[in-house]
């Protein structure tokens, strides 16, 4: 009798084992997928932003491997503007990378494409399609009504398209 309830002890322990040692592969494989498919890579996770203050908007806005950014540029101001400069740059207080524009008048309710470098550090930024440009947009500008300049910056998370 007690070798019986020693075979019955044993085979209730295989089976125990083996369910859930193939719960553990299924699991497994479950797990396998997801990274394969991108799941747990922090980029998935990051939502694009292009961020100006309340009277300036940012539309389109597509970053390349080259580095270079293309986004249209709307303004509500109340009058109309001229553009003198944009920069995409990962430090808002380095002056280096602006690209100058002369003088794009953009009217009150009005929009502009743009297509400027961004840099990293003062070099030009390039990289490859998925990875994520982490900085600011900078735009220079001088209001028709006032004759004084200004400068809008807006943070801007963008993945390389």
């Amino acid at each position: 009798m007690e070798h019986k309830r020693h075979t019955v002890g044993l085979q209730a322990a295989m089976e125990y084992l083996i369910t859930y040692g193939w719960l553990l592969i299924v699991v497994m494989v479950v797990i396998v997928a997801l990274f394969a498919f991108g799941v747990f890579r922090p980029t998935s996770f990051v939502q694009d932003t292009c961020s100006l203050p309340a009277e300036f908007g940012c539309t389109n806005v597509a970053l390349y491997p080259n580095g270079t950014l293309t986004f249209g540029f709307d303004q509500a101001t109340g009058s109309t503007i001229n553009v003198t400069g944009v920069s995409c740059t990962t430090n808002v207080y380095d002056l280096h990378p602006f690209t100058p524009i002369h003088q794009i008048s953009i009217p009150t309710e009005g929009n502009y494409s743009f297509n400027v470098q961004c840099w990293s550090n003062a070099t030009a930024y390039s990289s490859t399609i998925g990875n994520i440009y982490d900085g600011y947009l900078v735009i220079n500008y001088t209001s028709l009504s006032s004759g004084f300049p200004h400068t809008a910056i807006g943070p801007l998370v963008q993945k390389v398209t």
